[in-house]
């Protein structure tokens, strides 16, 4: 699975979610605020082909972004909730991520996912990695603010496991919480095995 992340500097410039949703290979769509007059569109798409080809297929609508780039999924991991979710974390690792930070960081976001997986009110886990630039974005989607901060402890209190080297468990190095307007998911789709 491929995603595309777009960033516009006004926020009524975005690509329209339901002009997206009915393209082919849409998995999903989140759109988020970051309350500062930027808006971020996340699609998601079955083939790198389809990623790439949305521009072409909602032309003339299409506004022009700012930051625009296609990612693989490196994984998708659905909450509880199946509600929409009103707030997001976006947390961007500049990178170059190293072989050795990116299996640090699987193997932890593999055991913080199964946690999160059960907590009330998480809605999705997105975990964007960047091949060519070695970098990595994440991204979680919530029910409410109350959420994102049960999440925050949740990530920031549980104990590395003997095997993990803090050392390659940086942290992202930006983080922002944003305000998620239009969702749509067709399905629970994961990523093909690495």
């Amino acid at each position: 699975m491929f995603a595309r992340l777009q960033a516009f500097h006004a926020p009524n410039a975005r690509n329209p979610a339901n002009a997206v949703a009915d393209l082919p290979g849409f998995v999903g769509v989140a759109e988020l605020d970051d309350r500062q007059g930027c808006a971020t569109t996340l699609t998601l798409w079955r083939t790198r082909a389809d990623a790439e080809l949305l521009d072409e297929r909602i032309a003339p609508i299409a506004p022009q972004a700012a930051d625009d780039a296609v990612y693989e999924v490196d994984a998708d991991v659905p909450g509880p909730s199946r509600r929409s979710p009103r707030a997001a974390f976006v947390g961007r690792f500049n990178g170059p991520v190293s072989l050795q930070q990116l299996t640090a960081a699987r193997s932890r976001g593999e055991r913080i996912g199964s946690l999160l997986a059960q907590l009330p009110g998480f809605v999705r886990l997105v975990v964007l990695w960047h091949p060519t630039e070695r970098t990595m974005t994440v991204i979680h989607l919530a029910e409410s603010e109350v959420v994102l901060h049960q999440i925050t402890t949740l990530v920031t209190t549980t104990p590395l496991s003997p095997d993990e080297d803090p050392a390659l468990l940086p942290g992202p190095d930006i983080v922002t919480r944003q305000e998620v307007g239009a969702y749509r998911w067709v399905s629970s789709e994961t990523p093909p095995p690495r």
